[in-house]
């Protein structure tokens, strides 16, 4: 299989920067469930049965939390795609200058670069949406 210089460098970037999320979330997997416990039981003891429909509603958010997530991944890989094919085509393009300047490819050339860009940023555009209407609902759902 041959990987790209272009491919090797949008995977660096991208893994380093899920290993700092992870590292700033990573505490969430032993905390939340024991604050999601040990606040049952304080509003338990305030308003009883009724900490149950709460909980309840907080259950079922978490499917469609997830098929946003599910969703947010599949338009990240394409975004990791588009990246790939947009970086391939410019150092190419570096690679090959003389033969571009030589034949005077650069308008061509341009709107390649420039199309593979805008299939990235569309891309990027679906995965922020996804993101930004999953966060509402922790938001949301959270801080009633």
């Amino acid at each position: 299989m041959k990987t790209i210089t272009g491919q090797i460098v949008n995977l660096i970037s991208n893994d380093v920067s899920k290993f700092e999320e992870l590292s700033l979330f990573m505490h969430h997997m032993w905390s939340a469930p024991l604050e999601a416990l040990i606040v049952f039981g304080l509003i338990w003891n305030k308003i009883g049965i009724a900490t149950l429909f709460g909980y309840a509603v907080l259950l079922l958010l978490v499917p469609l939390q997830l098929f946003f997530s599910k969703k947010f991944g599949t338009y990240r890989k394409n975004t990791i795609r588009w990246t790939d094919e947009r970086v391939k085509i410019t150092n190419e393009i570096l690679v090959g200058c003389q033969i571009v300047k030589m034949y005077r490819w650069e308008e061509a050339l341009e709107t390649i670069v420039h199309n593979a860009k805008k299939n990235e940023i569309k891309s990027i555009r679906k995965a922020t949406r996804i993101r930004a209407i999953n966060v509402s609902m922790f938001f949301f759902h959270h801080y009633h």
